[in-house]
């Protein structure tokens, strides 16, 4: 086995392994402990450039070992994702301008599932910056699309999970302590140490809601080093997906920001930019007819409660979307 390749694997299970255990490769093979286990695998040659992977004499896919019972079990987690997201009911989908020349416009989950799962670049992280106005939905937005993407995980339809970590409102200056926190609250069967490896072999792709607070929490430099940090663990590979009001945070100075407070090596990464927009008149009146303003207000059609709701607002003087 090349040295390069020993590297690659012994990196990524030792992501894996307990703290104190060693990775040890020899004759094709590899054994560590984890979760105070002693493990074994062989490895057999693969359809590219990565191995097969053997245990318990069942073969998997390099990739598909990792997301497999034996060290993620991402579908057991998926199934955690959709019981802690919470009830979608009176979700409405808003649509996203994407591009630099933010001329192009799709559903948000559309574009936000396509950015993070397709066409990836080569040899370059794909920083998706999800930014919209405060209150404009980008949480509801991103909670639904990391709850759909994991019933298509359980269900064997796709074969990346959407992992959404809430850094809102919370006491945490670096990004790994949401991600512990987080992995925690599911009962994942892996630390955030595994969850880099798990982006650049594509089976996962982080969500970080609410990064702007996550600067607020640590001061901006600290905040932005932290994300700096885990772009650099990917090591020019997967996808990661951090929202921001839009007034605070412009990602065309990422680039240099991101440098200046990395302590690794000079980033490589591609920013892809989506702006949610506000709601429309037809998606106010299905959010209404959804939540039951009809009937609350006695109106006979959600338009009627719509205009209703603007009559009431503007009494007082407010103005109403």
């Amino acid at each position: 086995m090349q040295k390069f390749l020993e590297d690659l694997i012994r990196r990524d299970l030792s992501s894996f392994a307990d703290i104190n255990s060693q990775v040890l490769l020899s004759d094709g093979a590899a054994e560590w402990t984890q979760g105070r286990r002693a493990m074994r695998v062989d490895f057999r040659q693969g359809a590219d450039l990565l191995p097969e992977v053997v245990l318990a004499e069942q073969s998997y896919a390099y990739a598909s070992f990792f997301a497999s019972e034996h060290m993620a079990d991402l579908p057991r987690l998926a199934e955690s994702l959709v019981h802690s997201l919470g009830d979608q009911t009176h979700y409405v989908e808003g649509r996203a301008r994407t591009g630099e020349s933010r001329e192009e416009e799709d559903r948000a989950s559309n574009a936000l599932l396509r950015l993070g799962t397709e066409n990836r670049p080569f040899n370059r992280t794909r920083v998706v910056f999800f930014r919209g106005a405060a209150g404009a939905g980008k949480t509801f937005a991103l909670r639904r699309l990391a709850s759909e993407q994991a019933l298509r995980v359980n269900a064997g339809e796709a074969g990346t999970l959407f992992l959404y970590i809430d850094a809102q409102a919370r006491a945490l200056a670096r990004l790994d302590d949401a991600v512990a926190l987080i992995l925690s609250d599911l009962g994942a069967s892996f630390s955030y140490r595994a969850l880099s490896t798990l982006t650049r072999l594509g089976l996962v792709v982080p969500i970080v809601d609410g990064f702007d607070e996550l600067i607020g929490a640590g001061g901006y430099g600290q905040g932005f080093n932290s994300l700096a940090l885990f772009i650099s663990r990917l090591e020019r590979q997967g996808a990661i997906i951090a929202s921001a009001r839009s007034a605070f945070l412009e990602y065309r100075h990422f680039r240099e920001s991101a440098n200046r407070y990395s302590e690794k090596a000079l980033l490589n990464f591609e920013i892809a930019p989506v702006e949610l927009l506000p709601w429309a008149e037809d998606q106010i009146e299905s959010y209404l007819t959804k939540a039951g303003a009809i009937s609350a207000l006695e109106a006979e059609t959600s338009a009627d409660a719509l205009e209703q709701l603007r009559t009431k607002v503007g009494e007082d003087g407010e103005e109403f979307l």
